[in-house]
Parts: C-alpha cells; structure tokens; sequence
C-alpha cells in the first residue's frame, strides 16, 4: 500500500478555483441564531455518492484538497473533514482528518479511522504512536464503534487517503487505512480495524460530509467565536481502482436541523465544499 502511495503522490494535479458566493460574518451569525437548530454535531453538508452494485471489497481511495483557515496552525475550532462514511459487511464505518482527535494532553489536528459495531479494542490496531478507541453508544452518543486515531498536524494542502483488506483472522478481517501527504511525500499510517467475516462487501453507497463537533453553545457562537472557514474538495474517488463520475453520481443533501452554513460545486472530477459561512443563492451546482 506505501508503495502505492508513493507512486501516486509523485503525479501532478491542478488546482481547482471554483468557489461560492458566501455571506459576511453578521450575515452568517444571523443564519446561525436565527433558527432552532440541534445540538452539534452538525453535518454542514452530506454528499451521497452511487458507487454502482454492492461488491467484493478490495481496495477505496480518495484525494482530499483543503484550505482556509481551518487549516492554520493553532485554530482550536472542532471541525471533521470526512471523505468517506460507508458500510463494509453492513456495518458502518468512516474516515477522516480532524483539527481535535481528543488525544488527552496532547496533539490536536490527527487522522481517523472508525467501524461501527462491536465496542472492543481487540478489533482497532493503530499505527506506531496512534491509538484506538472503543466506545458504547452510551459513552459515545454515536453507536458503538472500534476505531483508530492518529495525531499529524496536517495543514492547506493536498492528501490521498486509501483503504484496504490486509488479512484475516478467526475474528474476521483486517482493514488499513493509510493517508499521503502530497507536499511532503510522507505515507502516514494510521492502522488498521476488524470487520466482521472472512469475505468483505461494500454497500452501493457512500457520503462524503464536513460536519461542525463538539458542545458548544449555539447562542453564543456568534459571541465567542465565528466557526472556521475552509474549502475541502473531494476528488479522485476510486472502488476497486474504478474511478466514481462525481457529478453523475453524486447528489447534496443539506440537514435541516443545522445552520447553512455550507455550499457545493461539483464537477465530473471533483467536489468543492466551501463551509463555515452562509452561501448566497444556490448551494449546490
């Protein structure tokens, strides 16, 4: 897989430059206060992806593209940019880069990897110097899961994210994830977590979403603290090594509990999430 990686981060892209029309700061304080909105989490934005007929899995990638001041060092705003949520052996999983992975006393910004099911840190193996987690829906308010985290201070840039069977054992089978960073050549591994069976499928089905965590006060939001601004663009979505039309196959969907606080452009070839500001006009194109 490393090898792969690096084979890949050696090729050259361009940049998009799409990007919407978004409000100013007292126009998006107002969007934000002026509704009955939940609790975060907030999914800012969920983009549904047609991957074809449930398959054999062998192997998912996707290329992440962010920038903004989500990005800047030292901004301790919870934000969670997630390429792929999806459902292997029909239980769930997703993956992702976040600026707070909750690391006690330590790093904030970090890579994820987590499978929704059995609570038990036997089914997470994390990389050299990540570490897992296993949590009840009691203790997470999320489901039970296993999972995997790793810290890494990513930044504005561009990372190709990869994952795939590795082995498989009496407790069922073995997946990796591994996350390239474009402008170091650097593979981060992240580690590895067990789905249930010894033959892996993948649902038809996939989201990509940006989503605002953490217990913050809605009211006072706008008083303390705007949210970060950022753009993520989703890009090079490949099951099997069969490259996803991300246009064609693709449709928005904006929660409507949540602040609108988020816009899409979409392309054949990628998809741009600008958030943290309300759009003017439409949302997703």
């Amino acid at each position: 897989m490393r090898m792969f990686l690096a084979v890949v981060l050696a090729g050259v892209f361009l940049v998009s430059n799409v990007r919407a029309e978004m409000k100013s700061d007292a126009e998006t304080c107002e969007a934000i206060t002026g509704g009955r909105w939940k609790q975060p989490a907030w999914h800012l934005v969920d983009m549904w992806y047609d991957l074809g007929d449930s398959q054999p899995f062998k192997s998912l990638t996707i290329e992440v593209e962010v920038d903004g001041d989500v990005t800047e060092p030292g901004r301790d705003k919870l934000i969670y940019i997630a390429p792929v949520y999806g459902k292997i052996n029909g239980s769930g999983f997703y993956f992702g880069m976040q600026t707070d992975v909750s690391r006690p006393g330590g790093a904030k910004r970090g890579f994820i990897f987590s499978r929704w099911g059995r609570a038990s840190s036997e089914d997470a193996a994390p990389a050299e110097g990540g570490w897992s987690a296993a949590l009840t829906h009691a203790q997470s308010n999320e489901g039970d899961f296993a999972g995997v985290r790793v810290a890494y201070p990513w930044k504005a840039g561009r990372y190709l994210f990869r994952m795939e069977p590795t082995m498989s054992d009496g407790g069922g089978t073995w997946v990796a994830l591994v996350v390239g960073e474009y402008d170091s050549g650097k593979v981060i591994e992240v580690g590895s977590v067990r789905f249930p069976g010894q033959d892996l499928t993948i649902d038809k089905d996939a989201v990509s979403f940006v989503e605002i965590y953490g217990h913050e006060v809605i009211d006072n939001i706008c008083r303390t603290r705007m949210p970060s601004t950022g753009v993520a663009v989703f890009r090079q979505l490949e099951v099997n090594e069969r490259a996803i039309d991300l246009r064609r196959r693709s449709s928005c969907v904006f929660p409507r509990d949540v602040p609108p606080l988020a816009a899409v452009s979409r392309s054949p070839d990628d998809v741009i999430v600008e958030f943290g500001r309300a759009p003017w006009g439409e949302r997703c194109k």
